[in-house]
């Protein structure tokens, strides 16, 4: 595989190095970053600790079948020119269930997709408790 690796400018551009880590320069923290092309990693992590939340609650076994309705997509990207088959959602399909998964921007609606898992993880545990409880009868 060829390497990737860009190296740093020494001076200008948006990255800067800071506690071994390659960051966003400080002038440009608050900016949303958008990658045209695949973005490769070996791991993508979210903050997720329970010191940088509040009101920190449940997710109700109700909302599992708001999932219910949700039909995947397979799609091609027009502006794709390998022609890449690719499978997902629809953003105007998922905000009539979980608006809060859809974001605009630049009047483009986009979709959180990693937000995604903890409902399907409801939707597993919700259908393991039924199955369950039928192989009790």
């Amino acid at each position: 595989m060829v390497s990737r690796e860009i190296p740093l400018p020494v001076t200008g551009g948006v990255f800067e190095k800071r506690n071994n880590m390659i960051k966003l320069k400080k002038e440009h923290e608050n900016l949303d970053v958008r990658i045209e092309k695949t973005f490769f990693s070996n791991m993508l992590v979210v903050e997720s600790d329970a010191r940088l939340k509040y009101n920190i609650e449940d997710v109700s076994p109700k909302l599992s079948t708001a999932l219910d309705n949700l039909v995947p997509k397979q799609y091609y990207f027009k502006k794709d020119k390998e022609k890449k088959k690719h499978f997902g959602f629809l953003a105007q399909d998922l905000e009539r269930k979980f608006p809060n998964l859809v974001i605009d921007v630049d009047n483009i609606k986009t979709i959180n997709y990693l937000e995604i898992l903890p409902l399907l993880l409801l939707k597993v545990q919700t259908m393991q408790k039924e199955l369950d409880e039928l192989k009790n009868k």
